[in-house]
């Protein structure tokens, strides 16, 4: 616990005085304090009643606020190590990658079992928040995939409805990191949509 608040309390000390740099953070540092303050409570509380869920809570809701306001420091920073320094974020601990993920080098799809249906199974990536899936019918001469029907998932497998039976479809992948950029994957071969 006191690893976590400490760190927290750094970040919040960071961002306040860096003010001028993170401008627009998804979570106020306000707010942010009163996060911190609110996990102090219930983890002090917890030690002497047992308040368990509490406690919980208070944790889940900061390590989300720090999730969102270190991508909005990483997109601010664009993999400038000076500007991250000065967010507070530990650097040696970070899991997010700075700017665009690579390519994904595996995307498999095949026809679902609803009909109309297509299943997908793309490469997990490390530091990667979700994927974005687009397609179009196979003989679209549309070559941007940013133009095609775009799907986001949050996970690397699952399922995909509302494609018309009897049609060629033709897909496109990416992972999306820390960076509003990403590098596409465009699938070798069509399917047929049973």
């Amino acid at each position: 616990m006191a690893d976590f608040l400490h760190t927290s309390e750094k970040i919040l000390e960071a961002i306040t005085v860096h003010a001028d740099l993170f401008k627009d953070l998804p979570v106020s540092p306000k707010d942010f304090a009163a996060q911190i303050d609110a996990y102090r409570t219930a983890f002090n509380s917890e030690a002497h009643a047992g308040r368990t869920g509490e406690l919980h809570n208070t944790r889940k809701a900061l390590e989300e606020s720090l999730r969102l306001n270190g991508q909005y420091v990483n997109d601010v920073a664009k993999g400038d190590e000076a500007i991250l320094e000065k967010s507070g974020y530990p650097m040696e601990k970070s899991h997010t990658k700075y700017g665009p993920l690579p390519p994904l080098q595996k995307a498999v799809f095949k026809n679902g079992a609803v009909s109309g249906s297509i299943e997908f199974d793309l490469e997990a990536m490390d530091g990667c928040f979700g994927y974005l899936i687009s397609s179009t019918l196979a003989n679209s001469a549309e070559a941007d995939p940013r133009r095609w029907q775009t799907d986001w998932h949050s996970t690397h497998r699952g399922m995909l409805k509302g494609f018309e039976r009897g049609k060629e479809y033709k897909f496109a992948v990416a992972a999306v990191g820390a960076s509003a950029e990403v590098e596409w994957l465009i699938v070798g071969s069509a399917l047929f949509v049973n």
